[in-house]
């Protein structure tokens, strides 16, 4: 990836769909490269040459150019022979695609990439979004005619899949406008977070930091973390539920139980395990202790169900602390991002969860270690001067902020709650769980009338 610039891998498994994806992503509009277009020109380079006549000699000639049928002849017969040369090849044809990309211009490049990593430059690219199928044999034989030795040949050989933390995995089994519902899907998600890259660019710059932060850019995804009382908010518990993790459809039955965090920080990046994933640390368990179907029963009293599922959700989905002390950035990058596209993608995934409850234990917030604070604006607390600092016309724009006493980050998620739902869901707030101790009961959490 380039400095401000996001290079895209689609790879996978031979027949899984690539170029049907290519396709779709530059009916989009987008840039796309199609790396085999080039693969002859690379061929019949000298250093390739002499690589090729190592296993079939000189006679890969014909009237002075390469006999293509030959060499696929050759290599069909020579299974281990096709190995060694492709593993020689690949990585020398990555070079030369790393050097085309370099020359692009756009932004944004996807790169239809065969072989990604017998390549060797999977590190370069933003995001791998990696194609599979169950039907690769299928879709190779009616596409190039191949013995089935030839197609099993060729899946083993192209379905390597290092499944590195921005790999991305489309499966392509259905229809070709399910394929495009997931694409529309995948590029939303893309472009929220070069959005989020670019509003952290945007604020170091303007409190002129230079020194280089490393901080996560991908979406820390909303997940379920308990259903009909039994809860796994903490991180033990939820690598034991990982098959539960994934938020689906609501029943008619059942009802929905939203709990609201701000943002993600450090640790919900860290466990290969099981990250990235919200509250991974002192918050998940914390809520572990204390969130409890009791607790639950005695908050709702009437509108508590014995048949329920609990989703966490962060307002916003990014680490907008960069991994640093939260009183530093947090603040700053948060509202920015709330503005700039966080509470439109915010609204569109709690309308989706249908919730009946929500309860939001956002922190307050507190920028008090924030560089080049003007003093015009409070260390501590947000106010109309430190949201307009943070992004221009922010508190003028959002009319559901004028009627609040105080404005914090809770209060502005439960402004846009209130507003969403036009006053018709049961809402609470409490203390942020990291706070929550052991006198903890249901009383700390407020219905917000």
């Amino acid at each position: 990836m380039g400095e401000n610039r996001y290079f895209i891998a689609i790879a996978g498994a031979a027949g899984a769909g690539k170029t049907t994806v290519s396709k779709i992503i530059k009916d989009r509009g987008f840039h796309v490269v199609f790396t085999d277009q080039n693969v002859r020109e690379a061929l019949n380079s000298l250093p390739v040459i002499k690589e090729l006549e190592k296993y079939i000699g000189s006679g890969i000639f014909e009237n002075g150019k390469l006999n293509f049928k030959k060499i696929s002849a050759y290599f069909e017969d020579h299974y281990e022979d096709e190995c060694r040369f492709e593993e020689w090849f690949q990585p020398y044809y990555g070079k030369q695609i790393i050097e085309q990309l370099n020359q692009a211009k756009e932004k944004i490049v996807f790169v239809d990439i065969p072989l990604l990593f017998y390549k060797r430059i999977e590190e370069y690219f933003y995001s791998i979004w990696w194609l599979d199928s169950d039907f690769l044999v299928e879709n190779i034989r009616n596409r190039n005619h191949y013995n089935d030795r030839k197609i099993l040949n060729l899946i083993q050989f192209s379905s390597k899949n290092k499944r590195m933390p921005n790999c991305c995995v489309i499966q392509n089994n259905s229809s070709i406008e399910e394929l495009k519902t997931k694409i529309d899907k995948e590029i939303e998600k893309l472009m929220e977070e070069v959005t989020f890259s670019e509003v952290v660019n945007d604020v170091l710059l303007a409190l002129n930091e230079k020194t280089k932060i490393e901080f996560q850019h991908v979406i820390c995804p909303d997940i379920i973390v308990g259903l009909n009382g039994e809860f796994w908010f903490d991180k033990q518990s939820r690598i034991e539920h990982q098959d539960q993790l994934k938020i689906k459809a609501k029943t008619e039955s059942e009802k929905t139980i939203v709990v609201i965090l701000e943002s993600p920080h450090v640790d919900e990046f860290q466990d290969s395990k099981i990250s990235p994933n919200p509250a991974l640390r002192t918050t998940g368990t914390n809520l572990q202790k204390y969130f409890t179907d009791k607790s639950l029963h005695n908050l709702l009293g009437k509108n508590f169900s014995k048949e329920y599922r609990v989703i966490l959700m962060n307002s916003i989905q990014y680490q907008c602390s960069l991994g640093l002390n939260t009183e530093k950035y947090r603040d700053h990058i948060w509202i920015s991002c709330w503005y700039k596209f966080g509470r439109k993608s915010f609204i569109k995934r709690l309308k989706s969860y249908k919730p009946d409850v929500i309860i939001n234990l956002c922190t307050k917030g507190n920028h008090s270690e924030e560089p080049g604070l003007p003093s015009y604006c409070n260390k501590y607390n947000i106010d109309k001067k430190y949201l307009h600092y943070c992004y221009k016309n922010s508190f003028d724009e959002q009319l559901e902020l004028k009627k609040l006493k105080e404005i914090t980050l809770q209060n502005i998620v439960s402004a846009c709650i209130r507003t969403t739902f036009n006053n018709s869901i049961i809402l609470y707030e409490g203390t942020h769980p990291c706070s929550w101790s052991p006198n903890f009961d249901s009383i700390h959490i407020k219905n917000d009338d």
